[in-house]
C-alpha cells in the first residue's frame, strides 16, 4: 500500500507540473481590428488633430500630420484621411494637395502590426503609400488590383508601446486608410519551459528527500 501511494503521489506531482508547463506557454494571440471606416464610431470623434480608439483592450492614438505639422482627421462614406486647410484638398484621403499628409499611430502597449487596410489606390495613377513601423525601413504599398487593398505585414512589424507606425502619402492621387489589425506579441516559450522543468525537478527532489529523510542528501540534491 505504501509503495502504491508513493507511485500515485509521484504521478500526480508530475501531472501537476506538466499542467503548469502547458499553462506557461501562451497561445497565439488573435487579431484585433481597428475599423477606420466605421463612420458611426469615428465620425463623432474626428475633425480633430488626433483620435483615440480602444479595441480588444488595446488603445491606439491616431494623429494627422501635414508637412510635419498637425492636420485634421476626417471620415466620410468614401474614405478616412487627413483634412488640410485649402480648397483643393481631398478631405477623406491621404494625399499631397495642400502638403504631404500622413497619419501617425501609437499604442499603449507593445503590439505586432499584422495587417494594413487601404482603398482608393489606383495603379493607373501610380498611387502609392509608405508604411514605416518603429523606424524600420519603409514599405511601399501600391494597388493590389482589388477595391480594398489588404497588406499582410510579416517582418519588421513589432511596435513597442509609444513608438510610431506612420502611414504617409508617397505618390499619385491619394488613398484611404481603412483600418489595421494588430496582435500582442507572444513571449518566447523558452523561459516558460525552463521554469516548468524546474518545477518537475523540484518535485522529484522533494520525493527523494522524503524517502531518504537525510538532511545532507537534501542539501546536496536540492540546493
Amino acid at each position: 500500500m505504501n509503495i502504491r501511494f508513493r507511485y500515485w503521489h509521484h504521478v500526480s506531482s508530475v501531472a501537476a507540473a506538466m499542467t503548469i508547463l502547458s499553462a506557461a506557454v501562451p497561445a497565439q494571440a488573435g487579431l484585433i481590428f481597428f475599423d477606420l471606416r466605421d463612420t458611426a464610431a469615428i465620425e463623432p470623434v474626428d475633425e480633430g488633430s488626433f483620435i483615440t480608439l480602444t479595441r480588444g483592450g488595446i488603445t491606439a492614438t491616431l494623429t494627422a500630420m501635414v508637412d510635419g505639422n498637425s492636420g485634421v482627421l476626417n471620415v466620410t462614406g468614401s474614405g478616412f484621411g487627413v483634412n488640410a486647410d485649402g480648397g483643393t484638398d481631398d478631405t477623406d484621403t491621404i494625399d499631397d494637395k495642400e502638403g504631404l499628409e500622413s497619419i501617425e499611430v501609437t499604442f499603449d502597449t507593445a503590439v505586432t502590426i499584422d495587417e494594413v487596410h487601404l482603398s482608393l489606390l489606383t495603379a493607373a495613377q501610380n498611387d502609392q503609400a509608405t508604411l514605416t513601423i518603429a523606424g524600420f525601413p519603409g514599405l511601399a504599398l501600391a494597388d493590389t488590383g482589388t477595391s480594398a487593398d489588404i497588406f499582410t505585414i510579416s517582418a519588421d512589424n513589432e511596435l513597442p508601446a509609444g513608438q510610431k507606425m506612420i502611414l504617409a502619402f508617397s505618390s499619385g492621387n491619394g488613398f484611404s486608410f481603412d483600418g489595421f489589425s494588430v496582435s500582442t506579441p507572444v513571449p518566447e516559450p523558452t523561459s516558460a519551459v525552463l521554469a516548468a522543468l524546474g518545477v518537475v525537478s523540484l518535485l522529484g527532489c522533494r520525493r527523494k528527500c522524503r524517502q531518504c529523510r537525510n538532511t545532507r542528501c537534501c542539501v546536496e540534491h536540492c540546493s
